[in-house]
Parts: C-alpha cells; structure tokens; sequence
C-alpha cells in the first residue's frame, strides 16, 4: 500500500511541530519556570550518562559549526538518521530555516538529495577527534570537502556526547542546550 505522503513531508510537517513546541518551551525558560537545578548525585549520574562514545559516527549526532553565544548568534547544525537528515540554519533561537534531505554514506562520503530545489551533490567527510579547552563538550570534528550548504566549500562541524540525540545535553551551555532541544524534538517527531 502506498503512502498518503512522502515521507520527507511527513517529517516536515512533524518538524513544524516541533518547532511551535520548542518555541512554546522557550518562553517558559525565559520566564524562569523551567529552571533546572541538578545535585551532586544527579550531575554525577548524568556525566556517566553520558560518557564519551567509543567512536563518534555520522548518524544520530547533532554537528554544529559554532558555539552560540547567547539567543541571537548565528549557526548552523546537520544531524544525519536511517537516510534522512535534517540541515537547521539557526538566524537566532527564534528564527530557524529548516531542510530535509535524504542521504546516504560510506565510511568516507555521503550523497545528498534535497526534495525542495532538486538538488543533488556529494562529499568527501572525515570525522577525527577534537579538544578545545574552551568547549570540553566538543570531542569530534566532521570535516566535508563540499559542504552543500556551504556552497560547495569545506566546512567543519562538531559535536560530542551531549549532542548525541538521545542524550539529556546538561553539560552543554543554555543557549547550546535550549537550540538542540529543538533539533531532538525534530528527529523524534520524524522517527515517529
């Protein structure tokens, strides 16, 4: 039987909704009625959470290519799962350009398809360690020849343990955290 719709605008629409949600969300924290405040037990029980990974692979990590500083900063995220991936453009927390795409990888290249203009590339990745003082958080560093969003020019992408998408992201910045709980809100709605 086929499918009332694509599945590409099936996870747009459920993105949309997620995105109503988190903005619903951060007004709340920007009241404060959301404040979390952790004990040593449970800062203890979440940096064994989420201890860092074996190995850091493209799928199911949200990578991003700059910290942002507060609400207002600029940035932009990838997050790569079962074939179809997410490119969130973030203008700030409060204006987000989101994109669908479908994909496939090898160990060292993924293929890129985009419903929306039709458009096709491909791209040499790697994804070595990283260490940054300044961000601990970061432990990876993804490295695309031709970033397709990028117009084609190399660009660096980084994540970590808390930007895995089934991790709580506790240790990372509020305004780090508050955007990719956005982005996991998005791949939960399209794995659903």
């Amino acid at each position: 039987m086929r499918s009332l719709m694509p599945k590409w605008f099936a996870a747009m629409t459920a993105a949309s909704v997620a995105i109503v949600a988190y903005g619903t969300w951060q007004s709340l924290t920007a009241e404060g009625t959301d404040k979390i405040e952790n004990t040593a037990a449970e800062t203890a029980a979440v940096q064994e959470i989420n201890a860092p990974a074996k190995e850091v692979t493209l799928k199911d990590y949200i990578w991003i290519d700059s910290i942002p500083e507060d609400a207002y900063t600029p940035f932009n995220a990838y997050i790569f799962s079962d074939g179809i991936g997410i490119n969130n453009q973030f203008a700030s927390s409060f204006k987000v350009l989101i994109e669908i795409f479908e994909y496939s990888s090898t160990k060292d290249s993924v293929s890129f398809s985009f419903p929306h203009d039709n458009r096709s590339a491909k791209s040499k990745y790697t994804i070595t360690n990283y260490s940054n003082p300044k961000y601990p958080f970061l432990t990876a560093e993804l490295t695309m020849a031709s970033d397709p969003q990028a117009k084609g020019k190399k660009k660096s992408y980084y994540t970590g343990p808390d930007l895995h998408i089934e991790s709580n992201g506790y240790s990372l910045p509020d305004s780090l955290r508050n955007a990719t709980a956005s982005i996991r809100s998005q791949m939960a709605a399209q794995q659903h």
